[in-house]
């Protein structure tokens, strides 16, 4: 199944309690996905965690991705500072919407 834009975004935020009780992530924001017109099929996500979640953090692309049922990517916001490319790091923040 695919999901639109909106359902990812209802989807998210309706497991915004769970994943920020178990994995400490604070904030959620797309910044890329596939396949507008017939229904998502990644989903590129930026989050913002108030301290490093190490193992979680595979847990939780793994949960994203089978609750989604989608691929997605994820970046965290210290990994997008750490990106050299001045043009792409901009692009992204740009780009993001926080759900």
């Amino acid at each position: 199944m695919s999901y639109s834009y909106r359902e990812v975004t209802e989807i998210i935020n309706s497991q915004k309690p769970f994943i920020e009780s178990k994995y400490g992530i604070s904030k959620i924001g797309i910044f890329n996905y596939s396949g507008e017109n017939k229904g998502v099929r990644q989903v590129d996500f930026l989050i913002h965690t108030e301290k490093p979640i190490g193992m979680y953090f595979i847990d939780f692309a793994e949960f994203i991705e089978s609750v989604l049922n989608v691929d997605a990517e994820i970046l965290t916001e210290d990994g997008l500072e750490n990106i050299k490319d001045e043009a792409l790091r901009n692009g992204i923040k740009k780009k993001v919407v926080y759900v």
